[in-house]
């Protein structure tokens, strides 16, 4: 579930840092609707066969345009290894190869199982 305003999940949240991923993920979100996309209609969550996720994934009709996953720290290689291995299993699935993965501060390309994902922070999305 979304809010509108981040500010709403801020006033209600207990503990600020406890919530800073939800709080990333939910700006993606308002980006993407204020960018036209519909949540019935173009932009979607999904979960792979083998129980890996992607938090968006945008289309057009029948054609995937992009898929972005939301992580606000990727400091951790196992934090890392999570979200692009997420990201690449659902991009073999869904035949896409526009893939980012979106975060605070963090920016570079990386390349897996011959896909390539651009993490960019959420300033540059």
């Amino acid at each position: 579930m979304y809010v509108v305003d981040n500010g709403f999940v801020a006033s209600k949240a207990f503990s600020l840092s406890d919530n800073l991923g939800r709080l990333l993920e939910n700006q993606v979100f308002i980006e993407l609707i204020s960018r036209g996309y519909d949540v019935e209609k173009t932009m979607f969550y999904y979960r792979s066969r083998n129980d890996k996720e992607v938090d968006f994934f945008l289309r057009e009709g029948t054609r995937i345009l992009r898929l972005v996953q939301v992580c606000y720290d990727m400091s951790s290689p196992k934090t890392e290894k999570r979200e692009v291995d997420s990201i690449v299993e659902c991009a073999g699935e869904l035949k896409c190869d526009n893939l980012v993965i979106v975060t605070y501060n963090d920016k570079r390309t990386i390349e897996k199982d011959g896909y390539r994902v651009n993490v960019v922070p959420i300033t540059e999305f």
